[in-house]
């Protein structure tokens, strides 16, 4: 049975500061990403618990969409700007 892990080390499992781990918890309970988490207590410094299993699946089903960069061809081919 897997046991949770604190935010420290779901931030270290990630790659990530535990601001950007606390602003990802945020944006899930506004309801903007579905990261699993689960917090015992109802005071906002309540600690926050992990299941690092849901936290693997969750990050590699919401991977960044990293910008198509142009090509040689695409980026140095003349524009017309129109007026």
């Amino acid at each position: 049975m897997e046991g949770y892990v604190r935010l420290k080390e779901v931030a270290k499992f990630l790659g990530i500061s535990t601001m950007t781990l606390k602003r990802l918890v945020s944006e899930s309970r506004a309801g903007l990403n579905n990261l699993p988490f689960y917090q015992y207590g109802r005071a906002a410094n309540s600690p926050l618990s992990f299941k690092l299993s849901e936290v693997d699946r969750w990050a590699r089903n919401h991977q960044p969409k990293r910008r198509q960069m142009p090509t040689l061809a695409e980026a140095t081919k003349p524009r017309i700007l129109s007026r």
